[in-house]
């Protein structure tokens, strides 16, 4: 188990699952270029759960709160100094952490990775973003766990049944979306028929994990994912959303022509 003194700082943040894995281990990410001004021996891994219910919408659950980096900035500016009280030095990453972020949870013993690759924690599902800080010291230091192994699913295949594409990592709904230029007829039919603007939830959804933690009620304690959510993209709401405004929020990086194009194709009859 991670030290109590670091586990009161995540449950500060309503943040239940963290655990330190060696650095080593850890299945490096060639596409990422974050790199360290220490030698990096040791890796926090935690998950931040968003779910805050089900919300009809034409965009996916995770894209209805702000972008989940700006939560991390401001939790990064919270949290660090005190662990770097403990380590020395940290730096947290999310989304360009150097390794493999969900076989990292996975080896920490927060979840076991899906046949959707995602990874599902026992409480949350699949609705969690997994953040790391990494930290200049080894990691028997930082807690008493001592065996790093993955673990999957019980591949049921109900991810994969439910998916309108297969999975196919190319060519999966919320791939669709973002997805440049001119879309194909079938792509258009895909859009349009299941009404997605931006991502998709469908193959999360799906998932036997996902049912329990619906049946129970769970959603997350973090008000940042309850707070400000946008269920629908309009037209109206592209031209009216202040520039700053719409760059907070996680379906902005694409532009808006590509939502604009999205919608058209929605709303075609």
């Amino acid at each position: 188990m991670l030290k109590k003194e670091i586990l009161d700082i995540f449950a500060d943040e309503k943040i239940k699952y963290a655990e330190a894995v060696p650095f080593d281990i850890l299945r490096k990410n060639p596409n990422s270029k974050k790199t360290f001004s220490f030698e990096a021996r040791s890796v926090i891994v935690f998950l931040i759960p968003y779910f805050s219910g089900l919300h009809k919408g034409n965009i996916s659950l995770y894209s209805m709160a702000k972008d989940y980096h700006l939560y991390c900035k401001m939790l990064e500016e919270r949290i660090i100094p005190q662990i770097k009280n403990m380590t020395g030095d940290a730096v947290l990453c999310a989304d360009t952490s150097p390794v493999y972020e969900t076989e990292a949870a996975s080896l920490a013993g927060l979840g076991m990775i899906g046949k959707h690759g995602l990874l599902i924690n026992p409480e949350y599902s699949s609705f969690v973003f997994i953040g790391g800080i990494f930290t200049p010291i080894p990691y028997e230091q930082l807690t008493d766990k001592r065996s790093f192994e993955k673990s999957y699913c019980t591949m049921c295949g109900k991810c994969l049944s439910s998916c309108p594409v297969s999975l196919d990592k190319n060519e999966c709904i919320s791939a669709l979306t973002q997805k440049k230029g001119e879309l194909t007829d079938k792509d258009n039919e895909l859009l349009k028929k299941h009404g997605s603007v931006w991502g998709c939830d469908i193959c999360q959804l799906s998932c036997p994990y996902t049912e329990k933690m619906i049946k129970n009620g769970t959603v997350t304690e973090i008000e940042f994912f309850k707070n400000d959510l946008i269920h629908n993209i309009t037209k109206d709401y592209l031209e009216s959303v202040h520039k700053e405004e719409f760059m907070q929020r996680a379906f902005s990086w694409r532009g808006k022509k590509i939502l604009e194009r999205n919608i058209e194709i929605c709303e075609k009859k």
